[in-house]
């Protein structure tokens, strides 16, 4: 007998007892559907966060500075998750320890950063934004974007290009459109903003012109940034520091670099770091929590998941020891027609993988759907990641799926061995004989 023929056969007489096999194979879907899912929110998950990290340029990131500068960075990234702060012309400064050039050198020759390179940042101080579009003006932290080292996300439009030398660009933050008067995110792609600087010697305001390119995606790796293009950095940075003799321009107050993650822990780079008078802000330090918080939301998934596999196993071996019982007489006569044991074995384990298969089918069908749904209900307004547009919680890897298919029919298959062993060793005399 061909498998097909045997595969054919054994799906007919699965579904002999109707009822019984679709029992069965709805105690697998519940455990399929649970795994499934699981895999799913971790699959979108973790594509989230590495779009994240790899903005930043990937996983060893590393914000290096003075502590007191380290807690601004901090303030900014804690205030890009509030809405935006009006400005006030009589709001102080915050201060920032610069990095000396003795630590410098030392934070070049540690062996805890990668390839001992660091990156300079120049230290921009933007006071405020407005548009034509509103009379009030809001507080903004602003950055130029490292060319070739960051892909920023959005939600609509470009990053800022450096090589474009005769237009100032900025790619604002998505809590500014509406406030700045902006419809949408696609309405303020265009516009002309102003970004206001005030000299900390003369308190006079110079405003610049920039011209919206982009509007920044939120996520949970973000510093709060406003990110402009070389050329309008470089203004901002020479109206910053206009009066100031030439060692204060020099001045750095952060760096980023790359530390050795491979040979390194995190509490092993900060360590080094406050050995020389310096703090580090990694992404760890951002996305910490949320990550532990879907680390612990998956793993109680999982387990509720296995928990119904087990259950499902219990119900295949059920199913089959009955179906084997229905069926004696007619195991006798197939044997006693030249049927091997091998082939009865076969058929059986079949009608258990069979059910696995179905089960597992149904889990990822309903699973998707489920989990598309739940995509589309929680980027809805008000739903529970309308501030996270480009964070599809659910996703579906066909990779996972045949995994897990796969994984779900080698189960069904050894709960299935016990009642198919029983059934390949019955003679064929005696179950001729059975009533």
């Amino acid at each position: 007998m061909k498998i097909l023929d045997i595969i054919r056969d054994a799906n007919a007489n699965l579904f002999r007892n109707k009822l019984r096999s679709f029992l069965t194979i709805l105690a697998i879907f519940i455990g399929s559907f649970a795994i499934i899912t699981n895999t799913a929110i971790q699959a979108g998950v973790n594509r989230f966060i590495d779009d994240q990290v790899d903005s930043y340029g990937g996983e060893g990131y590393i914000a290096i500075a003075n502590k007191d500068t380290l807690d601004v960075m901090m303030n900014s990234t804690m205030r890009s998750s509030k809405e935006p702060q009006e400005y006030s012309a009589d709001q102080n400064q915050t201060s920032a320890t610069p990095i000396t050039k003795e630590q410098l050198e030392k934070l070049k020759k540690l062996d805890v950063i990668k390839d001992n390179e660091v990156y300079q940042t120049k230290n921009l101080t933007v006071d405020y934004i407005a548009s034509d579009k509103t009379d009030k003006k809001y507080l903004l932290t602003a950055e130029a974007i490292p060319a070739g080292e960051i892909h920023v996300e959005s939600t609509v439009g470009v990053s800022p290009d450096n090589d474009n030398l005769d237009e100032d660009q900025i790619m604002i933050t998505q809590s500014l459109v509406s406030v700045l008067g902006f419809e949408s995110d696609e309405a303020a792609v265009g516009q002309i903003v102003k970004l206001g600087v005030v000299d900390s010697y003369t308190h006079q305001t110079t405003e610049f012109e920039a011209k919206v390119v982009g509007v920044i995606a939120p996520g949970v790796v973000t510093l709060g940034y406003n990110y402009l293009n070389n050329s309008l950095a470089d203004k901002i940075y020479d109206e910053n520091t206009k009066y100031y003799p030439a060692e204060e321009k020099d001045k750095v107050y952060a760096v980023t670099a790359t530390y050795d993650y491979a040979n390194y822990s995190k509490e092993e780079v900060q360590d080094a770091l406050e050995e020389i008078g310096l703090g580090g802000m990694t992404l760890d330090d951002i996305i910490g929590t949320i990550k532990s918080f879907f680390d612990i939301m998956t793993g109680v998934l999982t387990i509720f998941g296995a928990i119904a596999l087990a259950a499902a196993a219990i119900g295949i071996i059920n199913t089959l020891f009955m179906s084997v019982q229905e069926r004696t007489r007619e195991i006798g006569l197939d044997k006693a027609l030249g049927m091997s044991s091998r082939h009865v074995f076969l058929s059986f384990s079949i009608e258990a993988i069979l059910l696995g298969f179905w089960g597992s089918v149904v889990g990822t069908i309903l699973s998707m759907i489920a989990g598309n749904a739940m995509n589309v209900a929680f980027h809805a307004e008000g739903g529970l990641l309308e501030a996270f547009p480009t964070f599809n919680l659910v996703q579906y890897p066909i990779e996972n799926i045949i995994s897990i298919t796969i994984i779900v029919m080698i189960i069904a298959f050894l709960a299935g061995t016990i009642p198919a062993r029983s059934a390949a060793r019955k003679d064929p005399i005696d179950a001729l004989r059975y009533e």
